[in-house]
């Protein structure tokens, strides 16, 4: 059946369902679907961050009047002042006029906007506020932070600074400080790093993040901060009914291997997250026991995590895995056990996603039967993770080298 047949409303529905990347593909099949397109693609205009926080988009040189112009007439719901921080709210009215939202976020990755509470009361329109771009390092900013919520349109509050790279700026909040913020606003999303957490106040920070029932939670990096998450943190976080979707290993204080009744009490409480979509583990911080993490919403693991030594090892992976129902994710490792074309076919029914060819006790004679294996997995990537003196080689051919086959080079 031919899309033409179907009406532009369900079209424009199903269109609704895509990702950005893949509704700018089908823009691409047709004027009609070009037309269709254009709410998804251009409805909200952010920059993208790569791990420091510095924006990747449009560059400086062609954020102009004019180059904004060019951009008038799509359909731009959502845009950040990051384009135009120098704009008169009639400029940016002018520019973009279905403009239904701002995004108060970071201007320059040097740059942090001082408090000037005449500088946002001038945008009328509903507004999101990051913590990214302001200065709040001492009492009075906390003030005017406050007084700016109260006189405008602020829809959204994000408490995302980072501390670690700008301490003259930033600092983490006390309890005291985010408790004048939490009920300031309808909705709030507060990275955990911005906060001053200690085992003493842990219980003050989750009670008052608690009140806001539309605050929501998040962790952004374990690296350059010191607090791990214990299982008495998880099951406060439960008993408070905390919002955070993810987690993953490195932020949590996870008991020793010898001291299985502790797993186990660790991953129960982490169980009772009942907003937790997703928790992975990292190599460094896997448990000897993973069994008891069944019922945890693991979403990505590899075979780093169990001890395979033959075939009846495998069985109890595959075994294992089975019972993740949130697994979407598994890559099959280099590690002491070479596996077999058998020892593979077992993993079929299993999200497969990588394999390391170091992995496979691969020979000339057996290529083949690990490409049928692997072709049935709908397997992602193949890893060439061998010397470059080996006799085991990757072939790349199709559209950028989008297909891979297994060779033998001699």
């Amino acid at each position: 059946m031919s899309f033409d047949v179907l009406p532009n409303e369900i079209l424009k529905l199903i269109v609704s369902f895509l990702s950005k990347e893949d509704a700018k593909k089908v823009s691409l099949t047709s004027k009609k679907m070009y037309d269709l397109t254009l709410d998804r693609i251009w409805y909200k205009i952010k920059p993208k961050y790569h791990l420091f926080g510095d924006k990747i988009g449009i560059s400086e040189e062609i954020r102009t009047v004019g180059f904004f112009k060019k951009l008038s007439h799509l359909p731009i719901r959502e845009i950040s002042i990051y384009y135009f921080p120098k704009w008169s709210c009639k400029k940016v009215h002018k520019a973009f006029p279905l403009l239904k939202l701002l995004h108060f976020d970071r201007l320059e990755s040097s740059t942090v906007l001082g408090f000037n509470t005449k500088y946002f009361s001038q945008f009328k329109m509903p507004m999101v506020i990051y913590t990214h771009m302001l200065e709040v390092s001492n009492q009075s900013h906390f003030d005017e932070l406050l007084q700016v919520m109260k006189t405008c349109n602020v829809v959204k509050f994000v408490i995302n600074h980072f501390c670690e790279y700008r301490d003259t700026y930033q600092i983490r909040w006390s309890p005291v400080q985010l408790e004048t913020i939490i009920n300031a606003v309808p909705k709030i999303t507060i990275s955990l790093d911005c906060l001053a957490l200690t085992r003493k106040n842990a219980k003050q920070f989750y009670k008052s993040i608690s009140r806001n029932k539309n605050c929501k939670v998040y962790k952004r990096t374990a690296k350059h901060y010191r607090y791990l998450f214990s299982a008495r943190d998880i099951g406060l976080m439960a008993r408070y009914d905390i919002k955070i979707t993810k987690l993953y290993s490195g932020y949590l204080k996870i008991p020793s291997v010898e001291n299985d009744q502790s797993l186990q009490k660790f991953a129960e409480a982490l169980t009772k997250l009942s907003h937790l979509k997703s928790f992975e583990f990292h190599y460094e911080h896997l448990p000897t026991t993973i069994d008891y993490f069944t019922n945890v919403p693991i979403t990505s693991l590899s075979t780093h995590a169990f001890e395979i030594s033959g075939k009846d090892k495998i069985e109890k992976v595959v075994q294992t895995l089975s019972k993740m129902k949130s697994l979407r994710r598994f890559s099959i490792g280099s590690s002491d056990y070479k596996f077999l074309p058998e020892d593979l076919a077992m993993f079929k029914g299993l999200p497969v996603k990588y394999i390391y060819l170091a992995a496979l006790d691969l020979t000339k004679k057996n290529i083949p039967d690990f490409g049928r294996i692997i072709m049935e997995m709908n397997v992602e990537k193949v890893q060439l993770f061998c010397r470059a003196e080996s006799s085991i080689g990757l072939e790349t051919h199709g559209l950028g080298g989008m297909y891979q086959t297994i060779c033998w080079k001699h």
